[in-house]
């Protein structure tokens, strides 16, 4: 679509008109929505403005400047206030389905004041979809930008969109030029200068370009910084995974480490006992014997205990060199 040259903000707006206001300064789109609407407020047009709420409070005191009572326009229903914010969310909650909120939300409230006040030509200006490209969602400003321009064909209304020139500084892999190819007229921040001269002029588009040239690199260089801090942030999820693993490890070491000992520890008193019980047998029969006391067949008893009790010893002092391959192998206990 092209694009119908600049005009002077103060010209007639006519009916069916789909205009977009560039800006940079808040003053500026102040006296520029004023411009838009109060003219017609005071011949007795209706005006609806969707605004953030510090533009309000703006908007309000440039409207005010031309001797309007907001007030009584808002009791007589001829101006609307609408917060831009409340209706982002209502159509940027919806994604792609932000056509049927805008119907059901933004269509309505038109068909609803042009129906309220049939003979007076509704004036709108809205900057909730300039909210949605400050915050990164280009192609649902564009979306909805398109479902604004097929209503006003539609519809006997002008309207006027503002969007902050700073914003387009962003990469969001789309251009200023596709917002102006969704509107009639396309007028210029304050920055532009109608009176400079041609090379004024081309000087101004050189400066322009070198400044988008610098702001391209700058998001290039923040892309190639984050790609590098990302990098980063996993190989350090790396290093505290393994950290963590390694942790885990040694934790299990030392848990067997301390079972192991145990074991060790039981073991130890298991072959205590059972080395003692045929020690002392041995050492009292040996004391029995060496006293001279007995002959024949206690003799020979108590020779035979000796042995047997040695075996038993030399059965545990088995069992501890080369543990047996049976758990329920049956201890030798001492034998009088």
């Amino acid at each position: 679509m092209s694009l119908c040259p600049v005009q002077p903000i103060g010209s007639r707006t006519l009916e069916h008109e789909h205009r977009v206001q560039f800006y940079q300064d808040d003053a500026f789109i102040a006296e520029a929505v004023a411009e838009f609407v109060g003219p017609p407020l005071a011949k007795g047009d209706t005006a609806l403005l969707i605004v953030t709420d510090s533009h309000q409070r703006a908007f309000s005191k440039a409207l005010r400047a031309r001797g309007l009572d907001l007030r009584r326009l808002v009791q007589l229903g001829r101006l609307t206030w609408w917060s831009a914010g409340e209706v982002q969310r209502l159509l940027a909650s919806n994604g792609p389905g932000c056509e049927v909120a805008f119907r059901r939300h933004v269509q309505a409230m038109i068909l609803d004041l042009i129906g309220d006040q049939p003979t007076r030509p509704l004036h709108v200006y809205g900057e909730s979809l300039n909210l949605m490209w400050r915050d990164g969602d280009a192609e649902g400003a564009l979306r909805l930008e398109a479902c604004w321009h097929r209503l006003i064909k539609e519809t006997p209304f002008s309207l006027m969109c503002g969007y902050e020139i700073a914003n387009f500084n962003r990469a969001t892999g789309h251009t200023i030029g596709e917002v102006c190819d969704l509107h009639h007229r396309a007028i210029p921040a304050e920055s532009y200068d109608e009176n400079a001269s041609r090379l004024e002029r081309r000087a101004a588009v050189l400066a322009l370009q070198q400044r988008a040239q610098v702001a391209e690199t700058e998001v290039r260089h923040r892309q190639a910084l984050e790609k590098a801090l990302r990098m980063a942030l996993a190989a350090r999820r790396h290093l505290e995974r393994e950290r963590d693993e390694q942790a885990e490890l040694a934790r299990t070491a030392r848990e067997e480490a301390d079972r192991l000992a145990v074991s060790h520890e039981d073991l130890s008193a298991a072959a205590a006992h059972r080395l003692r019980t045929p020690l002392n047998a041995v050492l009292g029969w040996a004391q029995m014997l060496a006293s001279g006391h007995f002959e024949g067949q206690e003799l020979q008893h108590a020779i035979g205990v000796i042995a047997r009790n040695a075996e038993a010893m030399a059965e545990a002092v088995s069992d501890l060199v080369e543990p047996a391959e049976s758990p329920s192998r049956p201890q030798t206990a001492a034998r009088h």
